[in-house]
């Protein structure tokens, strides 16, 4: 008898239909809130990616231009606002957290959305992001990838 609950159990949890939608409302709420820039790694990253997140390109020989501009990211159901001193700019984005790595499509353009992987660990939010037609494989960013974009944030309490 315990052999066959056991099973039901574990059949009726793989057949849920609802197990996916509950993990995406699960990680959406993980995501709510506001965000400040603690890291940023990149390499010769896309110029939509630099406008999305600070309103235009920043000078990357200037290391002051990168600090002084942190952006500051406000997280309300499936939208992101990005905010500096100088900018704010709203995406809307589409969640996948069934992929691995958790896929994020940021739709600037709904024809050609910037395409990304996101990470949520230990109180810090992780973007990597790609092109409109390369999403990265991965949150890591190697000298040798060209046009890669990776960025963290933590997490601000009230």
């Amino acid at each position: 008898m315990s052999r066959f609950y056991i099973f039901c159990c574990i059949l009726t949890g793989l057949l849920n239909p609802g197990t996916r939608d509950d993990d995406a409302r699960a990680t959406e709420t993980k995501l709510q809130g506001r965000w400040i820039q603690s890291e940023l790694t990149f390499y010769e990253p896309n110029s939509a990616i630099w406008k999305m997140i600070y309103g235009r390109e920043l000078s990357t020989d200037n290391l002051a231009d990168l600090f002084v501009n942190r952006a500051v990211l406000l997280v309300e159901g499936d939208r992101f606002t990005f905010r500096n001193h100088q900018h704010e700019k709203r995406v809307d984005v589409k969640l996948d957290p069934t992929k691995s790595p958790k896929a994020i499509d940021f739709l600037i353009d709904q024809e050609k959305p910037l395409l990304g992987v996101y990470e949520i660990r230990d109180g810090r939010l992780y973007l990597s992001i790609g092109d409109e037609k390369t999403r990265p494989e991965s949150l890591s960013v190697q000298a040798d990838q060209k046009r890669r974009f990776r960025i963290g944030f933590q997490r601000q309490r009230p």
